[in-house]
């Protein structure tokens, strides 16, 4: 019997619940990419850490990680900043931008504002499709950011296995 007939055999055996939980924690990590899936299957998540640690304020230690999330078949590209609250630029109708910089390989850097959620650390890209699209074409992100009351610093990602792990997503959020 192949692995996919033992998952057959066990969707059939436990019931959708159960089968999202186990699910998440089959699904193998595909260099350094880390798979997460709810028990109802509504919000699946592939995350990267970065592959160095940021120091903020107070010498605050932050390990970065990009996040590739489907939310009930709605994509979201995201970087989470933990402990480390990004320095806000502008509030824009209501939404906290913080002003952030990116280089894919070694394309110029370009600098762009990216929606700072209040409730965690973390900064939303604008248009998550147009920066997925981005992030399957290319082998390297560099990332920079400001933390509140703190110099500038940045991180690095290494893309490889982006787009084998994409496939745990739902197919909307595939594309």
């Amino acid at each position: 019997m192949s692995w996919s007939g033992v998952w057959v055999t066990l969707a059939c055996a436990c019931g959708p619940d159960v089968l999202g939980l186990l699910l998440a924690l089959a699904v193998p990590a595909h260099a350094g990419w880390q798979a997460e899936s709810s028990p109802s299957d509504t919000l699946q998540r592939i995350a990267l850490d970065a592959e160095q640690e940021v120091v903020g304020t107070k010498g605050v230690v932050s390990l970065p990680q990009l996040v590739v999330e489907c939310d009930r078949k709605r994509l979201a590209v995201y970087v989470r900043t933990p402990g480390l609250r990004p320095e806000v630029q502008t509030d824009y109708y209501d939404d906290f931008l913080a002003l952030t910089r990116q280089q894919l390989d070694s394309e110029p850097a370009a600098n762009q504002f990216m929606r700072k959620d209040v409730q965690v650390e973390t900064l939303h890209y604008r248009n998550a499709r147009k920066q997925l699209k981005l992030l399957r074409t290319h082998d390297v992100l560099l990332f920079a950011f400001q933390p509140f009351g703190a110099e500038p610093v940045e991180t690095r990602f290494e893309l490889d296995g982006l787009e084998t792990s994409l496939t745990t997503l739902h197919p909307r959020c595939q594309r």
